[in-house]
């Protein structure tokens, strides 16, 4: 994250899996002075864009592979992320553009 700005008011919405409740993922949010934000018991609609985040990221990254430490987890995410994800790949969701185009044509 060090390589992006971190404007006021950024939140990371999730489910309530464990793996997001853990003190560890909140430390590191708060560290980072992004929010953490769960959507309400029983509701999966409530977070039906970062479930569809989440199933792209496993398939596409990190599916069947195995990871010596976090280390290794981190540098495949970051390429993932950086290179794939935020670049290259077409988001159908607005307008057939990477993320990347799409937010310089936000800007």
């Amino acid at each position: 994250m060090s390589h992006r700005n971190i404007e006021d008011g950024l939140i990371f919405h999730t489910d309530r899996g464990q793996e997001y409740g853990g003190y560890l993922i909140h430390d590191e949010l708060k560290k980072s002075g992004i929010k953490s934000s769960m959507n309400r018991p029983e509701s999966l609609t409530d977070n039906i864009h970062v479930e569809s985040f989440f199933r792209t990221l496993k398939t596409e990254c990190y599916h069947g592979l195995s990871f010596k430490n976090e280390s290794e987890l981190r540098v495949a995410l970051s390429y993932y992320l950086d290179s794939i994800y935020n670049k290259k790949r077409i988001h159908t969701g607005i307008g057939s553009t990477a993320l990347i185009q799409f937010e310089r044509m936000a800007a």
